[in-house]
C-alpha cells in the first residue's frame, strides 16, 4: 500500500486513542479527512489491529458504500496484515428473502408473464446466493411490489417451527455477525437497531464515516408524521380484509379462529374510533384558531410552549386509550399467525398468500399505532427535546390533518443510542466542520470538547494549481433569488459559461422548483434543443440523470438535494461546477419554521446558530464535488451575488477551508479568467 502522510496521521490518531484502553480512557475523535487521502484505509487498518479486544462497527451512508468496504477495503488490508479479519454486512430484515413467504408466492396462481419470469429468476438466484440479500437481484422500482411479498417483515418473526428456520438467510447473517471482526452497517440501521449493539457483552468500537450524512439521518430517523387519512384507511383495509377477504370457511369451521377474528375486529373498530375522535377535535381547534383567506389554503401550525396545553389533554387521553389496545392487537395477531401456520393442511395453498398478505398489513398497522403512541409520549414527557407542528392540506377535509414531530435536541438521543452502547466513537468524513471553531458540529453531535479530540487533515490535492473559483457579482443584491427574474439570470449565465467552454457541467440548486423554472427559460431560448441538458425532476429522477450524465459528454446536469454531497464524477466527468443559489434551508418549511421558533425561545439567533452553519457545511460539500482525484481540474462559479455583497457571504467563504484560488467580479470577467485558466491546463 502507498504511504500517505495524512493517512498515516489518521491511522496513528485512531490506534493510539484506543490502544491500552484498559489503562486510560479513550477520547471521542472527530477527523475531517479530505477526498484523496485514503480515508477508508485510514480507519480500517488501525481498527483491524484492535479487533482482538472487541468488535468494530463501521457505519457509512449507503448500501453501496457498505459493499465497497467489504469487497475492496477489507480485502486490501487483509493482504497486508499478518492475520485475517472477517466482515459481515448488516441490513434491515426487509432486505432478506423470507423462504416461507416465497414458497407461498410460488403456489399463488400468476397470470402476468413478467412475474412468472421474476419467480424463475429468484429460484435460480437462490441456488447461487450466499446471503439471501434481495439487493443482489438489482431489481427496478416496478418489481418492488413482488419483493415486498417475499421479504422478511421482522427479525423477531423467526420461528423455530418454521420449516425453513435452519436455512434462513437472515438468521444465518445474525449468527455470523456475532463472530465477525467488522460489522458494516449504514446510518439508518445503526440508529434503528441500536438495541442489538447494546446487548453485546463488550462495548464495540464505532467508526461513523460520512458524518455529515449521519447527522441528516439522525434528523430523518426522528422525523415522524401521522397523516390521519392514511391511518384511518389502514384501519379500514385491515378490518375489511379480515371480515370479507379471507375465506369464511377458515373461521366458521373453527371456533377458536372465529373468536380471534371477532376480538380483532372489535379492537380495530374501537381503536379507530378513539383516533378519529381525538384528531377530528384537534382539526376543529386548528381551524378555529387559524387565519386563512382561501378555502384551498394549506395550514401550518407550530406547537410551542404557548399553545402546547391546547392539545395536551386530548393526546394524553388518546395515549391512555390506545396503548393497552395496541398490546392486545399485537398478542392476538401473533396468536392468529400461529393458528394460520403455513403447515396447516386445512388451508388451501391459494389462501395462504392472502393470509400472509393480510397479516403483514395488520403488522404494519400495529407498528404505525406504536409510532403514534411514541409521538404522543414525546409530546407529553420530552417536549423540550422535540419540535412539533400540525399541517392541514385541505381545510374542508379533516382527514388531511397531519401531526408531525422531529428531533430538536440531539444530546439525549445520541447518548441513548450511541454513546451509552459503544466505546468513545470516531466520526470522520470529507466535510464535517462549518467553521474553524467547530461549535456547530460539537453542539449537533452533543460532544463535550474536553472529552473529544478533533483534527482537520490537509488535502493531498494541489487545488491551488488544479482549480479556480469565481464569485460572480453581476446580479443586483437587492433582488429576490427566488424570483422569475433571478431564474432568467441563471439560465442566461449557465448558457454563457457553457458556450464559452463546453465542458461537463453540473449546476447545484436549492429546490426542484428552481430547477424547473431555470430549465423552462433555457428551453424558451432554444438551448435545450441543441445541447444535452439533464434536469432533475424534468428529465428523470436523480439516479437516472446521474447515470446518463456519466455516460453522455458533454452535458449539463441541473440537480438539487443529493447532488450537493452524494455524487462522485472524477476526471473529465465534471469540469465545471456552478452554484446557482447559496444552499440555505427554506425558512418557511414547517420543520425549519418550528426549529427556528424553538431556537428563538431558547434565546438563540436561528440564522447564525442553525441556518448559516448548515449552509456553510452544504456549500463545502458542494464545492467538494469538483476535485475527486489528484489529477482532476476544473472551475467553480458561484452565481448568487449574496456571497459577495452580504456579510454572511464573507463568513461562509472564510470557512470554506479550501486552497482553491478565489476571485470575484462580473460574469464577463469571470469567463475571461476561466478561459485563461483552461489555456494553462
Amino acid at each position: 500500500m502507498e504511504s500517505r502522510p495524512q493517512q498515516n496521521t489518521m491511522m496513528n490518531m485512531i490506534y493510539n486513542n484506543y490502544a491500552d484502553s484498559s489503562q486510560r480512557e479513550p477520547k471521542n475523535l472527530i477527523i475531517e479527512a479530505p477526498t484523496g487521502i485514503g480515508k477508508s484505509l485510514g480507519y480500517c487498518l488501525p481498527f483491524a489491529y484492535l479487533t482482538g479486544e472487541r468488535q468494530v462497527v463501521i457505519s457509512t451512508a449507503t448500501n453501496y458504500l457498505q459493499q465497497q468496504l467489504k469487497d475492496q477495503t477489507i480485502p486490501m488490508i487483509n493482504e497486508s496484515l499478518p492475520f485475517n479479519t472477517s466482515t459481515v454486512i448488516m441490513k434491515g430484515s426487509r432486505h432478506y428473502i423470507d423462504l416461507s413467504r416465497f414458497k407461498q408466492l410460488l403456489y399463488n396462481a400468476e397470470a402476468h408473464p413478467h412475474n412468472i419470469f421474476l419467480k424463475a429468476q429468484i429460484l435460480i438466484w437462490l441456488t447461487m446466493t450466499k446471503t439471501g440479500d434481495l439487493d443482489e437481484l438489482h431489481l427496478n422500482g416496478d418489481q418492488n411490489s413482488l419483493l415486498e411479498s417475499i421479504n422478511h417483515l421482522n427479525a423477531q418473526e423467526l420461528n423455530k417451527d418454521n420449516p425453513f428456520y435452519g436455512d434462513d438467510f437472515l438468521r444465518f447473517n445474525i449468527q455470523n455477525s456475532k463472530r465477525a471482526n467488522f460489522l458494516i452497517v449504514n446510518h439508518n440501521y445503526l440508529l434503528s437497531n441500536w438495541q442489538s449493539f447494546a446487548q453485546m457483552t463488550n462495548k464495540p468500537y464505532l467508526c461513523v464515516d460520512e458524518t455529515h450524512q449521519f447527522l441528516g439521518v439522525v434528523r430523518s430517523e426522528n422525523k415522524q408524521q401521522l397523516v390521519l387519512g392514511n391511518l384511518l384507511a389502514d384501519f379500514d383495509r385491515s378490518s375489511m380484509g379480515l371480515r370479507y377477504s379471507l375465506t369464511d370457511e377458515l373461521f366458521t369451521n373453527n371456533q377458536a379462529l372465529n373468536n380471534l377474528k371477532q376480538k380483532i375486529v372489535w379492537l380495530l373498530s374501537s381503536t379507530r374510533a378513539s383516533v378519529n375522535e381525538t384528531f377530528s377535535t384537534i382539526f376543529s381547534q386548528v381551524i378555529a384558531n387559524a387565519n386563512y383567506k382561501r378555502a384551498n389554503t394549506e395550514l401550518h401550525v407550530n406547537i410551542g410552549s404557548n399553545n402546547r396545553s391546547r392539545y395536551l389533554d386530548l393526546l394524553t387521553n388518546l395515549k391512555n386509550e390506545i396503548e393497552p389496545q395496541i398490546k392486545k392487537l399485537g398478542k392476538l395477531s401473533k396468536k392468529l399467525r400461529r393458528e394460520l401456520t403455513v403447515d396447516n393442511q386445512t388451508i388451501a395453498e391459494s389462501d395462504k398468500q392472502m393470509i400472509s398478505s393480510w397479516l403483514g398489513q395488520l403488522t404494519r398497522l400495529i407498528t404505525d399505532l406504536g409510532d403514534l403512541a411514541m409521538m404522543i409520549n414525546l409530546y407529553i414527557n420530552h417536549f423540550e427535546e422535540q419540535v412539533f407542528w400540525i399541517t392541514v392540506k385541505d381545510i374542508s377535509n379533516y382527514e388531511s390533518l397531519a401531526f408531525n414531530c422531529a428531533l430538536f435536541e440531539t444530546n439525549r438521543y445520541l447518548k441513548k443510542t450511541i454513546y451509552d452502547n459503544f466505546m468513545q466513537p470516531t466520526f470522520t468524513g470529507a466535510t464535517i466542520f462549518s467553521s474553524r471553531k467547530a461549535k456547530y458540529i460539537f453542539d449537533t453531535l452533543g460532544l463535550d470538547r474536553s472529552e473529544t479530540v478533533s483534527k482537520r487533515l490537509k488535502s493531498d490535492f494541489k487545488a491551488n494549481d488544479n482549480a479556480m473559483m469565481f464569485l460572480v457579482d453581476s446580479y443586483p443584491d437587492d433582488q429576490e433569488v427566488s424570483s422569475d427574474q433571478y431564474f432568467k439570470y441563471l439560465s442566461s449565465s449557465i448558457q454563457r459559461i457553457y458556450k464559452n467552454s463546453p465542458r461537463q457541467t453540473m449546476v447545484l440548486f436549492n429546490s426542484l422548483d428552481a430547477i424547473r423554472k431555470t430549465y423552462q427559460f433555457m428551453a424558451e431560448d432554444g438551448f435545450t434543443e441543441t445541447h444535452n441538458v439533464l434536469a432533475q425532476g424534468v428529465n428523470g429522477t436523480a439516479n437516472k440523470i446521474s447515470r446518463t450524465f456519466g455516460q453522455q459528454e458533454p452535458a449539463i446536469l441541473l440537480g438539487a438535494g443529493t447532488f450537493w454531497s452524494g455524487v462522485n464524477f472524477p476526471g473529465d466527468l465534471l469540469e465545471t461546477l456552478i452554484i446557482a443559489q447559496l444552499p440555505f434551508d427554506v425558512p418557511s418549511d414547517p420543520y425549519n419554521s418550528a426549529l427556528y421558533q424553538r431556537a428563538r425561545a431558547n434565546k438563540q439567533n436561528p440564522f447564525y446558530s442553525i441556518s448559516l452553519p448548515n449552509a456553510t457545511l452544504k456549500m463545502r460539500q458542494g464545492i467538494g464535488r469538483l476535485l475527486r482525484t489528484k489529477d482532476d481540474i476544473g472551475t467553480v462559479f458561484v452565481l448568487d451575488s449574496r456571497v459577495v455583497s452580504k456579510h454572511y457571504g464573507s463568513i461562509m467563504m472564510a470557512n470554506m477551508d479550501s486552497t482553491i484560488p478565489i476571485e470575484s467580479g462580473s460574469l464577463d470577467e469571470s469567463i475571461l479568467r476561466m478561459l485563461s485558466f483552461y489555456e494553462k491546463h
